[in-house]
């Protein structure tokens, strides 16, 4: 689990010295492909030197939310992770695609204590990211800090975080901090429920864009005081526990629809942290297992980079639909820019690059899934006039052309089932005959 530089820094195409071969059933010679995951691997990048640019998410394959690690104090710009910092400034509800796109609809927890500046502007604890005992899975982040333990386990729209403190100082008392990210964002906290919203974002959002937060503390009794303290970033919720609490566990969960919607999602994650990662180590298993390493000689440097590039191609797009009530699949529609529907949305995708390898991975590894998927298109298209060439969460001009054209035109020869052809169809041949307004999703192409 030692992640190197080398590691970090790998090109996909290191990945082409093993020979894989897909199949239906479980790998028979990778027992567990999920544990060779690394998804620090491939995060290293910078402004100024563009690559990897992933930050390592626990999330559900193609899920609502990420779940990451922010090591700044730059919240709202696109690079706040860094694989090599020790500082962790808190686990971040993320929708982040890229650095250069940015992120939308974030937020930050952070445990620690009530030692001096635990309220103040910009707190942090300390971890090593390459330590041999932090996890970096799909499924499951852990790591120790100064304090003790911090988990972290994802549904498609929930969340659960545990910290155990093993090393407190006398005296001190846990704290769970909550940090919103805009002056207008809410959080509080009653009678052991967290509520809040928040309009983060970047671009590609519009005015009644909103990401509703639902949360349950698992130990609400230890809570002995809490508190919304201001900061220059957002307001930021301190629930602070009984001296002697010896664990801390919150589910998180959100919603683009209501603050009605978020209460449903939340139950995703009641059944809390064990059995949230268990679910989700069976998702990614079934999924990475579909391909088997045909290669007696493969060496886990080899297979985690393997394993860690479907991992990567299975977490974008993602999926922005949620389930209501009665089980109908809905979603609030970021190219429309207001209202509720019916069926998948998708975003978080430039077709540019994309249409030729995820869309193609996608084909071959998780076949049921591309329906979806091209259906959120095909429903983007319906209700904002466009294809998107870049989304995230709706409509962004970033790069040129209209290859999501040929994503569609694929799905279409190929008879993937589950979407609307005809309106697939209408989205390919408008791209081609209409010349976008200004201030279209199309403009400049």
């Amino acid at each position: 689990s030692k992640a190197t530089v080398s590691v970090l820094n790998w090109s996909a195409a290191e990945a082409n010295m093993l020979s894989l071969v897909l199949t239906g059933t479980a790998c028979a010679g990778v027992a567990a492909p999920e544990e060779y995951v690394n998804t620090r691997y491939g995060t290293a990048g910078s402004s100024y030197m563009s690559y990897g640019n992933l930050v390592p998410m626990v999330a559900a394959p193609w899920g609502f939310n990420g779940w990451s690690v922010q090591t700044s104090t730059k919240t709202s710009d696109g690079w706040w992770w860094d694989p090599e910092a020790t500082s962790m400034y808190g686990i971040r509800c993320t929708h982040r695609p890229s650095p250069w796109i940015n992120d939308y609809g974030y937020f930050g927890v952070l445990p620690l204590t009530d030692e001096a500046g635990y309220d103040a502007e910009w707190p942090s604890v300390k971890y090593d990211p390459a330590a041999d005992t932090t996890e970096w899975r799909p499924y499951l982040f852990a790591a120790d800090t100064a304090y003790g333990k911090v988990e972290v386990a994802s549904t498609e729209h929930a969340s659960v975080i545990r910290a155990t403190y093993g090393s407190i100082a006398a005296g001190q008392r846990p704290v769970l901090r909550v940090q919103m990210s805009l002056a207008k964002d809410a959080i509080a906290y009653t009678g052991g429920q967290i509520t809040g919203h928040t309009n983060t974002g970047n671009a590609g959002e519009h005015n009644d864009f909103t990401l509703y937060i639902a949360g349950t503390v698992a130990n609400a009794s230890a809570v002995v005081d809490s508190k919304v303290v201001s900061t220059s970033v957002g307001s930021a919720l301190l629930l602070v526990f009984a001296p002697g609490t010896t664990a801390v566990e919150v589910s998180l969960a959100t919603s683009f629809i209501s603050a009605e919607q978020v209460g449903t999602n939340l139950k995703e994650a009641a059944a809390g942290l064990e059995e949230v990662r268990d679910s989700s180590k069976k998702s990614w298993s079934t999924l990475l297992a579909r391909y088997q390493i045909n290669d007696p000689a493969a060496t886990r440097d080899q297979l985690a980079i393997v394993y860690t590039s479907m991992y990567h191609a299975m977490s974008f797009p993602r999926f922005l639909s949620e389930k209501d009530a009665s089980g109908a699949e809905k979603h609030f529609s970021t190219y429309k820019g207001s209202g509720v529907f019916d069926g998948p949305a998708v975003s978080d995708s430039g077709f540019w690059d994309a249409y030729r390898t995820v869309y193609s991975f996608v084909q071959m590894a998780a076949p049921e899934v591309l329906g979806r998927l091209v259906d959120g298109w095909v429903n983007a298209y319906k209700e904002g006039g466009w294809l998107p060439k870049w989304a995230s969460p709706g409509y962004r001009s970033g790069m040129v052309g209209t290859m999501g054209d040929i994503v569609l035109a694929d799905a279409i020869v190929n008879d993937v089932p589950g979407f609307d052809v005809e309106a697939a169809y209408a989205a390919i041949t408008r791209d081609a005959d209409v010349n976008p307004n200004p201030g279209d999703s199309k403009e400049g192409v």
